[in-house]
C-alpha cells in the first residue's frame, strides 16, 4: 500500500528542501550581511541595528521547529492559503532556517582577514563595494560549505513536518511507519534520507573544494563535523523509534498507574480517584497525546493499565507488534463526528472538496464508514472496519480524502471543507457536538458497539486486585452518570 507513495514522498521532500533552501538562503544572506556590516568590528558598526537583528535571529533560533510550525499556522494560511502539505510547510521552514543561515553567513564573513577589508577601504572602496566585491568572494568557500550544512538541516526539518501532515518522506514514515507499525517503512525512509544527505554533501563539498584555494584543513574539519552530526542525528532517530528500556521500579501495591489520553480519559480517571481511594488505592495518571506510546509504556511495565483505545485498535497493535496486551471491560465510546470546516452543510461541499480523516488504520475505517453514511462516498460491500481509501468505489464529487494524525484534525479545520474527528480531540479543541458536528455515529453503529474505549492490561495482570478495583470503579453508576453529564454527546458511557 505504501510502496507507490515513495516516489511522491521523494518529490515532495525535494520540493520542500529546494524552495526552503532558496528562500531561507536569500533572507539569511541579507540578514547575515547586515550583521557582519554592523558588528562592532564590521565595515560600518551600528550597535542598535546589530542588537535588533541579532535579537530577532536568536529568538527565532531558540524556538523548536515543531512548535514554530504550529505557532505560525495563521501566518502560513494567510500567505499560501493552507497549512497542509508541502506548500503549507514552506513558510515555517523558511522562518526557522533563515536565522540559522544568517549566523552562518555572519561567521563566514567574519573569518575574512581584517587586512583584506582594510586594503579595500584604503583604495577608496565603499562599504557595499568592499562587502560584495571583496569580502563575499573571499568568504565564498565558507559560505558554500555552510550552505551544504543548511540544506541537510532543511531536509531534516521537512521530514519532521510529516507529523502535522506536511507531506514528503516524513509524512510517509509517520503515517505508515509509526502509526501503522510498518517498521520497514521507517527503515526505508531513514535509508533514503541518509542517501540524500550523502549526495548533498558529496556534490556540495566537491564544488567547494574546486573554488577553495586556501591551503587549510578547515573544510575537512567541517566535513568531519557534518558526518558526526549526521551520525548523532541517526542515533537519535533510531533510539526514538526503538523501544525504551526502562528499569522496572518496584511499585507499592496500593498505587495504580494508568496511562490515558488527556480528554476525556484522564478527566474520567481524575473523577474516579476519590472512589479508588476509598478502596485503598492511590491513582497515578500519566497523560499521553498520541496513540502509540501508551501501549509501549504498558509493555515496559511503566504502567499498570492504559485507557485510551478500543478493541479494533488494540487487535491491530497486537498483530503488528506480536504482543498480547489484553483488553478488558469497555468504559465508554466516543462517537466520531463529521465537523464543519470551510463549509457549513453537506450540500455546500463542492467538487474536489477536501475532507480530513484520522490516519491510523482503525479510526480511518470508521471515518470512511461515517462518510458513507453521509452519502459522500461508497465503499466496497462488506469491507467494514478494514476499509481504507482504496476501498472507495464511488466518489461522485471526487472528494480528496486527506489522512492526518488524529490530534491534528481540529487544528486543520480552516484548511478543510469537513473533517471526521474523534470525540476526545473534538472536546480538547473546544468543538461542540451540537453546534459544530453535521453528523455523528449512531447509537447502534459499529462505533457504539465495537469501538468502546476500554481498559487494557498485560495478560498476566488481568486478575490483579488493583485492576479489578479499577474496573469496578469505572463501571459504577457514579462514573456512568459523570460521563453522560459532563461531555455533552461526545462521550457516552457503556
Amino acid at each position: 500500500e505504501w510502496i507507490p507513495l515513495i516516489g511522491k514522498g521523494i518529490l515532495e521532500s525535494i520540493y520542500m528542501t529546494f524552495w526552503g533552501s532558496i528562500c531561507s538562503g536569500v533572507i539569511g544572506l541579507i540578514l547575515g550581511v547586515l550583521l557582519a556590516i554592523t558588528n562592532k568590528n564590521g565595515l560600518n558598526p551600528n550597535c542598535f541595528i546589530y542588537f535588533v537583528i541579532g535579537t530577532f535571529v536568536n529568538v527565532i533560533r531558540s524556538i523548536p521547529f515543531i512548535i514554530l510550525l504550529i505557532f505560525v499556522g495563521p501566518l502560513t494560511r494567510l500567505l499560501v492559503g493552507t497549512t497542509l502539505g508541502p506548500k503549507g510547510v514552506l513558510v515555517p521552514l523558511v522562518i526557522c532556517a533563515a536565522p540559522y543561515v544568517a549566523r552562518v553567513v555572519e561567521t563566514a564573513l567574519f573569518e575574512v582577514p581584517q587586512e583584506i577589508k582594510e586594503a579595500a577601504k584604503s583604495m577608496g572602496a565603499g562599504v557595499m563595494t568592499t562587502m560584495f566585491r571583496v569580502v563575499i568572494p573571499e568568504a565564498m568557500p565558507s559560505l558554500l560549505s555552510g550552505g551544504v550544512i543548511t540544506i541537510t538541516l532543511i531536509l531534516g526539518y521537512s521530514a519532521m513536518a510529516g507529523i502535522v501532515g506536511g507531506g514528503g518522506l516524513g509524512d510517509l514514515a509517520i503515517r505508515y511507519g509509526y502509526y501503522r507499525y510498518e517498521s520497514q517503512v521507517m527503515m526505508v525512509v531513514v535509508l533514503l534520507l541518509i542517501i540524500f544527505v550523502q549526495v548533498i554533501q558529496l556534490c556540495g563539498f566537491k564544488v567547494v573544494k574546486k573554488i577553495d584555494k586556501r591551503k587549510t584543513r578547515k573544510l575537512e574539519m567541517k566535513k568531519l563535523g557534518i558526518y558526526v552530526l549526521v551520525v548523532v542525528l541517526l542515533i537519535g532517530v533510531l533510539a526514538g523509534c526503538g523501544k525504551k528500556e526502562v528499569s522496572e521500579q518496584k511499585k507499592k501495591s496500593e498505587v495504580i498507574t494508568v496511562g490515558a489520553s488527556p480528554v476525556p480519559h484522564a478527566k474520567i480517571l481524575e473523577y474516579a480517584r476519590k472512589y479508588l481511594k476509598e478502596k485503598g488505592y492511590d491513582l497515578k495518571i500519566v497523560e499521553f497525546t498520541d496513540y502509540v506510546q501508551p501501549n509501549k509504556a504498558l509493555l515496559s511495565k511503566e504502567l499498570d493499565a492504559n485507557y485510551f483505545q478500543h478493541q479494533p485498535y488494540l487487535d491491530d497493535y497486537n498483530q503488528k507488534n506480536n504482543t498480547d496486551i489484553l483488553g478488558l471491560t469497555g468504559i465508554h465510546y466516543e462517537p466520531l463526528g463529521l465537523y464543519k470546516g470551510k463549509v457549513q452543510s453537506l450540500k455546500e461541499i463542492s467538487e474536489k472538496g477536501k475532507i480530513g480523516v484520522p490516519n491510523d488504520g482503525s479510526n480511518e475505517a470508521r471515518a470512511l464508514l461515517l462518510l458513507e453514511d453521509a452519502g459522500l462516498i461508497q465503499l466496497k460491500k462488506g469491507v467494514g472496519v478494514a476499509a481504507t481509501v482504496k476501498d472507495i468505489v464511488k466518489n461522485p464529487k471526487n472528494l480528496e480524502i486527506i489522512e492526518l494524525e488524529a490530534a491534528q484534525l481540529p487544528r486543520s479545520l480552516a484548511d478543510l471543507d469537513l473533517a471526521v474527528i474523534n470525540g476526545n480531540f473534538a472536546l480538547d479543541a473546544g468543538l461542540s457536538v451540537e453546534k459544530d458536528a453535521l453528523l455523528l455515529e449512531k447509537s447502534d453503529s459499529i462505533g457504539a458497539t465495537k469501538y468502546q474505549n476500554l481498559i487494557a492490561v498485560r495478560k498476566e495482570d488481568q486478575n490483579s486486585p488493583k485492576i479489578k478495583a479499577l474496573i469496578q470503579v469505572l463501571t459504577s453508576k457514579e462514573l456512568k452518570d459523570y460521563i453522560n453529564q459532563s461531555f455533552e454527546k461526545a462521550v457516552v458511557a457503556k
